[in-house]
């Protein structure tokens, strides 16, 4: 599957981008989630990663946190995710 994007600011300039394949499983795996901020992420998020580990057996979940609600993560952040 691939995506079109366009950037909305002006100049038309169309790029392709291919979706990361889907795992087979996710027993095992190394999972990352970001807190992105907003009231309650920490929460919601800690929930999520307990119900994937414990349903779905992902082998370590790790939790990344963003400086602010209206900025993008850090580049640091997202490298380590």
């Amino acid at each position: 599957m691939a995506f079109e994007l366009m950037d909305p600011t002006g100049a038309l300039k169309v790029s392709a981008t291919r979706v990361a394949a889907r795992l087979k499983d996710v027993k095992g795996v190394r999972l990352g989630l970001l807190d992105n901020g907003k009231t309650n992420a920490v929460k919601f998020l800690n929930m999520v990663g307990e119900i994937l580990v414990r349903t779905y057996g992902v082998g370590q979940v790790k939790m990344f946190h963003k400086d602010t609600l209206a900025k993008p993560a850090a580049r640091e952040v997202l490298e380590a995710l």
